[in-house]
C-alpha cells in the first residue's frame, strides 16, 4: 500500500512542478475564465508559483518517505535459532 501512495504523491509532484507552470497556467485560467477565481488568479499569479512549489516539494517529500518505507517493509527478517 505504501508503494501505491509514493507513486501517488509522486505523480502529483510531476504534475504540480514548476517547470511545468508556463504550460499549465494558461490552461487553468482557461479552464476558470469567467469565474472570480480565474480572475483572481490572473492577478495574483504569485499564489499559483507559491501553491505549486509547495505542493511540488511535498509530492518529493512524500514519495520519498514512502517509497523507503515500501523498501524496508520488503525487507524479510531471517528466522533466529
Amino acid at each position: 500500500m505504501t508503494m501505491i501512495k509514493g507513486v501517488l504523491a509522486g505523480l502529483v509532484a510531476l504534475v504540480a512542478c514548476p517547470c511545468h507552470l508556463p504550460l499549465t497556467f494558461p490552461l487553468l485560467l482557461i479552464l476558470l475564465s469567467g469565474t472570480t477565481a480565474g480572475v483572481w488568479l490572473a492577478a495574483n499569479q504569485w499564489f499559483v508559483w507559491a501553491a505549486s512549489t509547495a505542493l511540488f516539494v511535498g509530492g518529493l517529500a512524500l514519495a520519498w518517505l514512502w517509497f523507503s518505507r515500501a523498501a524496508t517493509e520488503a525487507q524479510c527478517e531471517l528466522p533466529q535459532n
